[in-house]
This record gives C-alpha cells, sequence and structure tokens, in this order.
C-alpha cells in the first residue's frame, strides 16, 4: 500500500494539523509515513500545503506529484491541484467554498460542504477535522478509533473542542466512505 496525499488550503485552515495528524496516526496504527509541510509567505490568508505519504513499506521521497488524493479545503486550492490527480484518483473538496464545477471524469470526486457542518457543530474551526474525516472515510488507511486517539493527543490544550471534533471527524466519515449523503 502506498498514498500519497496532498492537503491544500488557506493559511488558518488547520490544513498543517490535518497533515501531523494523518501521518502521526499512521505511525501509531505502525504504517509508514512522511508529512512535509510548505507554506507560502503570508501565514493567516496565504496559501498552504501539506504532502502526505503513507505505505507498508519505506518511503524513499517525501513529494507527490501525481497524488492519489487531494484535499482541497478551497476553490484555489482545485484550481492548483486538480490537475494533477492522477487518473483513478480522488479529490476531496470543501463544496462550501467551491465556485466551479469539477469537470474532470477519471477522478472520483467528494464534495464535502465542510463549512456549513462545521457552523451547524458550532465552530468553523472543525471544518478541516470534517475533512479529515471524509479522507479517512474514503481512504480508510488508518482505523478511526486510531485517528480520533492521535487527535486527541495533537489537541490536548483545546478540550473545548473535543467533543465537536469527535462529531466532525465521525460526519466526515460517513461522506467520504458513502454512507451518508453530502
Amino acid at each position: 500500500m502506498l498514498s500519497r496525499i496532498i492537503i491544500s488550503g488557506f493559511g488558518g485552515q488547520g490544513v498543517m494539523k490535518i497533515g501531523e495528524i494523518i501521518g502521526q496516526g499512521a505511525f501509531e496504527q505502525g504504517i509508514k509515513s512522511t508529512v512535509l509541510p510548505t507554506y507560502g509567505i503570508e501565514q493567516r490568508g496565504g496559501t498552504a500545503n501539506t504532502t502526505v505519504v503513507i505505505s507498508d513499506k519505506e518511503i524513499t521521497a517525501p513529494v507527490a506529484d501525481c497524488p492519489d488524493v487531494v484535499c482541497a479545503l478551497n476553490q484555489a486550492s482545485v484550481n492548483k491541484y486538480l490537475s494533477s490527480v492522477k487518473k483513478g484518483g480522488c479529490l476531496i473538496v470543501n463544496s462550501s467554498q467551491l465556485d466551479t464545477p469539477i469537470t474532470r471524469e477519471d477522478i472520483q470526486v467528494i464534495e464535502v460542504p465542510a463549512d456549513e457542518i462545521a457552523l451547524k457543530l458550532g465552530s468553523i474551526k472543525v471544518s478541516n477535522i470534517v475533512m479529515m474525516g471524509a479522507y479517512l472515510g474514503y481512504a480508510k488507511t488508518i482505523s478511526l478509533d486510531v485517528l480520533r486517539k492521535t487527535m486527541d493527543k495533537k489537541f490536548t490544550t483545546k478540550q473545548e473542542f473535543a467533543e465537536m471534533n469527535s462529531k466532525a471527524l465521525e460526519i466526515g466519515y460517513s461522506i467520504g466512505s458513502g454512507e451518508a449523503a453530502s
């Protein structure tokens, strides 16, 4: 198993945190992983992306020129990475920030209204967790329990979000796995 993921969005959307949690979750489950964050020169509001590679074998390079999955948290990320998703791969997109329809027919597209879900749960700050759950539901590379425990470790100082994060993860997972209508 080898999976290359690019997670992209604006700085402040939690792009790096998603990558960290997926990479750490894979490690916790005994799967090899690398996480390569890339920050724009701006921080909050600028472009940010992270590349995560997970594999059952040694990882030779932490890059994803032709990713299996792109998690795009905004329209700018769709514009930048849509053409790079490998044929047969998947684009998981925050449809709350999607301005134009996705026209590629050789990939799976999972539209997740992450911002709306996050706001219903109580805070826009968990929209990244909805997206991470959608990735996990689609890929099923890391168990939901392992990822939940990893997420709890990463957010030890934000206990007021623990229940919200857990619900966001579950809702995203159900959308990504096709168990719920988005």
